[in-house]
């Protein structure tokens, strides 16, 4: 058990009584102990604004406030109902407040505070940084907090040299090889600035002159970086007198000569300004206030050397005096007889001209009217110019009262029916209105502003208005009323309730309620979304508290778009390239870190193609694939790679059934809405349904052929491809082929898919151009294969001839010992067969090559003795 203070009456444990304590749970400290609060554990010990820290313990109802160094925290309590229905409060869930510095956190309770024993760890803070830009080997200052147990400096991904020299300030020694980087420090948390380091070389470099003109004598400061080692300063070629009274500035005298640029030069290089430095003794005139006066109104100038001036004019009216506070103004007052014109000063070393027309008026002009809140009945004064020739005064569009008190004063009655609305004074020569608008109240309380417009419960802040005396109730939003103290009718002192909600303060009074117009605003709250992943296109809705002026929204290390619905809910569309993680809210009152990471599932919008066999590789494209871990094809785990967050190249596995695809991340799968068709191989059989071999000339030949597709899945990207054989001229074709190639010979029927069990005939009529033999081949192929390749194709063969063509001539030579037996040769499938007797039925073929000579085909045979009989036989399939 650690030690506990309870400050206000300074109660500690020691070492034995805790030992008791454990061990025996005397009587006496039973009591005690469930009397007044004890806290056990803090978890986490570090983090940065918006985390949540549990205190847990015993006894902690009595807590009233949670305080991190000196600010103080959001907070709830966390308990459970008795069996007598008392609640027991076991923990305190409080959130790290934005102001958060690394100290012992204190829990307020009505026993005492309670100082945690150890310190809790708060997230480092950069303000800033100078100077912000510079060379190796510079050292840099660090502004901000939390900097105590800061363990690395870094420019980007250089670590530096470092020394902290309080818990707000760091120096640190620009390391080498540094490119434009932000700073990150760090220790058990980090914090990284918003600007960037700008990594220059040693030469030095000028960002700007405090001012643009001035007289010789005259100092300048000159602004940059790396003037350490500035050995001269120049004023166009003359070089002037100077104090390096920085790094990053010096101190130079205006020498006499002429306008030029600056420059300044050290070992290391020379910079020079883009712009030019006017050196003059004459006046120079940059501004002018007001641009509209009335003669006797008073107008300021400011600009350089208005010293010893001579004249001052408006147009040509001499203005006979004037004042100078200093070298840089001067001050007139406009005279009776002026007329609208530009104002020149002069002195001795020459003149000034105003860049604005000073415009001469003798309608009214009003400067100021106090006070800017009145209440009805009262009265406000108007001062200004022309004021004494007042014909009119209105209220917005209302006519009231008034009195002219002065030429440059009026008193302005307020009725009791008057309305919030701009003055408006006119005479005969025109009219003025005031820019801010009469702010009219009642008897009421009006509140003009809260400070500060945030906090926590237990927070002190103040209202200050008008007739707050008056107030009897404070509310916030949520209904809850807060105790409050009243120090002046223009002030409130008011407490922020427990369970207060973001938005208008309520004040009651006899008379009214009033809700102010300024916002108050609370931490916000996350309450356990009831979604925590969804998918890319998908809304969310989030429920908590004190949405109102939520500034941002991050998911993982993005800040996303949102919209705020109402001070308890805020919506969004997930985005297609976000990642997920941490939920974190940012408002202006505080940041809220949630415990629960939201996650982005992948959304499957398409897949290309939608069917085929393993092997097939698959582009699916969606969203939120950043995270897949596994993908499955129907039951089939598959191999993918994730060529972006939307896109992803699958191989459909040996196992792959038809189904929809998954992706299944940490987060949970995703199912896609179309299904994938998974084929395997199976049997494409080509069949020919020709009856006839033999044709004569100019006969039609009529070939068909049948497809049938047996096998356990659809086939895909089945093609049917016909080449006709040369010689044939192609009538027709049912049903039509797809294409045809440019030899005109090969028809290619694309069908796609095909059904187990499909049959589909193919019928060509072609008319053949000469006698011969004919062969038709036909085949079919798919893109998953085939078990059977062997009866995917068919060949149709046909023959064209006349029986005449089929004659066997015998020609015997001079001498008697050899003969020759001829035939025309069409290309047909013919043979010479023998045989010894007639009739008979051995006939046999001659065992000769053949030889041709042109159209015909010759066997030479010796005469052998015996009588022989010869044949030429067409040799068809079944004749």
């Amino acid at each position: 058990m650690p030690d506990i203070l309870f400050r206000n009456n300074k109660i500690f444990f020691p070492d034995w009584l805790k030992y008791w304590l454990g061990i025996f749970q005397l009587f006496s400290l039973v009591k005690i102990s469930i009397s007044a609060p004890l806290v056990t554990e803090m978890q986490p010990r570090h983090g940065r604004p918006g985390a949540r820290v549990v205190f847990a313990g015993q006894d902690l109802g009595s807590v009233s406030a949670v305080r991190f160094g000196e600010a103080y925290a959001d907070w709830e309590p966390v308990g459970v109902f008795d069996d007598k229905g008392k609640i027991y409060i076991f923990e305190i869930h409080a959130t790290v407040p934005n102001n958060a510095t690394t100290a012992r956190p204190v829990l307020r309770t009505s026993f005492g505070d309670i100082v945690m024993p150890m310190s809790f760890v708060a997230a480092p803070r950069i303000f800033g940084f100078h100077p912000n830009r510079g060379s190796p080997g510079m050292v840099v200052t660090i502004e901000g907090e939390n900097f105590n147990g800061v363990t690395s400096v870094m420019f980007g991904e250089h670590r530096a040299q470092f020394s902290v020299t309080a818990s707000t300030q760091i120096r640190a020694v620009v390391p080498s090889n540094v490119l434009d980087s932000k700073i990150t420090v760090l220790h058990k948390e980090s914090a990284t600035s918003a600007d960037l380091f700008k990594s220059v070389g040693p030469s030095p470099v000028i960002d700007q002159l405090d001012a643009w003109v001035g007289a010789p004598g005259e100092t300048v400061v000159i602004r940059g970086v790396n003037f350490v080692d500035v050995r001269n300063v120049w004023f166009g070629n003359i070089e002037a007198l100077f104090t390096v009274v920085a790094e990053t500035q010096i101190s130079a005298v205006v020498p006499i000569g002429s306008s030029d640029s600056v420059a300044v030069e050290s070992p290391f290089g020379r910079a020079e300004t883009k712009g030019t430095f006017h050196i003059t003794r004459a006046p120079v005139i940059i501004e002018m206030f007001p641009v509209i006066a009335a003669p006797g109104g008073r107008v300021q100038l400011r600009g350089v050397n208005f010293n010893q001036i001579q004249s001052v004019q408006i147009g040509s009216v001499q203005i006979a005096g004037q004042s100078t506070p200093s070298s840089k103004q001067l001050n007139f007052t406009v005279p009776p007889n002026a007329k609208t014109g530009t104002v020149k000063v002069t002195n001795k070393f020459g003149e000034s001209y105003s860049k604005d027309v000073l415009t001469i008026t003798k309608a009214p002009v009003i400067d100021s009217f106090d006070p800017y809140i009145a209440q009805k009945g009262k009265w406000v004064t108007l001062r200004g110019s022309n004021l004494d020739a007042t014909t009119q005064v209105l209220i917005g569009e209302m006519e009231v009262r008034f009195a002219v008190t002065a030429s440059t004063q009026i008193r302005v009655d307020l009725p009791l029916n008057a309305r919030t609305g701009s003055i408006t004074v006119k005479n005969a020569f025109g009219s003025d209105t005031t820019l801010e608008p009469l702010t009219i109240i009642g008897s009421s309380p009006y509140v003009t502003g809260i400070e500060p417009n945030r906090g926590v419960a237990g927070t002190k802040i103040k209202l200050y208005g008008r007739n707050l005396n008056q107030t009897i109730g404070v509310e916030f939003a949520g209904g809850e009323s807060a105790d409050f103290t009243v120090p002046a009718s223009t002030q409130l002192d008011v407490f922020v309730p427990r369970n207060a909600q973001t938005g208008s303060i309520k004040l009651i009074s006899q008379m009214e309620e009033y809700f102010t117009k300024e916002v108050f605003f609370m931490p916000p709250r996350l309450t356990k979304p009831d979604q925590l992943a969804a998918k890319p296109g998908e809304i969310v809705e989030f429920k908590g508290l004190n949405f109102k002026g939520l500034t941002s929204l991050i998911i993982g290390a993005k800040s996303v778009p949102f919209e705020v619905i109402t001070n308890d809910q805020i919506r969004f569309t997930v985005g297609d390239d976000w990642l997920g993680g941490e939920v974190e809210l940012i408002a202006p009152a505080g940041s809220f870190i949630s415990t629960n990471s939201f996650s982005v599932l992948p959304r499957i919008d398409s897949f290309e193609p939608a069917i085929g066999p393993a092997g097939t590789l698959v582009t699916i494209k969606g969203s939120g694939f950043h995270d897949a871990q596994i993908l499955k094809f129907g039951g089939g785990i598959s191999e993918f790679e994730r060529q972006s967050v939307t896109q992803l190249l699958a191989r459909v596995p040996l196992n792959a059934s038809t189904g929809l695809i998954s992706i299944i991340t940490p987060s949970g799968e995703t199912r896609s809405e179309a299904a994938f068709t998974a084929t395997a191989p199976g049997d494409l059989q080509m069949k020919s349904l020709l009856t006839k071999q033999d044709y004569r000339p100019g006969q039609m030949v009529e070939i068909s052929n049948q497809l049938l597709f047996f096998g356990p899945t659809l086939s895909t990207q089945v093609v049917v491809t016909n080449k006709l054989p040369a010689g044939v001229s192609l009538i027709e074709a049912e049903p039509n082929p797809t294409r045809m190639l440019l030899d005109g010979r090969t028809l290619i029927y694309e069908l796609g898919k095909v059904k187990p069990g499909s049959a589909m005939e193919f019928h060509l009529k072609l008319l053949p151009l000469m006698k011969g033999q004919f062969i038709n081949t036909s085949i079919a192929s798919a893109f998953e294969g085939d078990v059977v390749p062997s009866n995917n194709g068919v060949a149709n063969d046909f023959l064209v001839y006349d029986p005449s063509d089929i004659r066997l001539a015998i020609n015997s030579d001079t001498f008697g010992r050899t003969f020759t037996l001829s035939w025309a040769d069409l290309g047909l499938p013919l043979k010479v067969e023998t045989c010894s007797f007639i009739p008979g039925a051995n006939w046999r073929e001659l065992p000769f090559e053949p030889w041709t000579v042109g159209d015909r085909t010759f066997v030479t045979l010796e005469k052998f003795g015996a009588q022989s009989y010869f044949r030429l036989r067409l040799d068809l399939d079944s004749d």
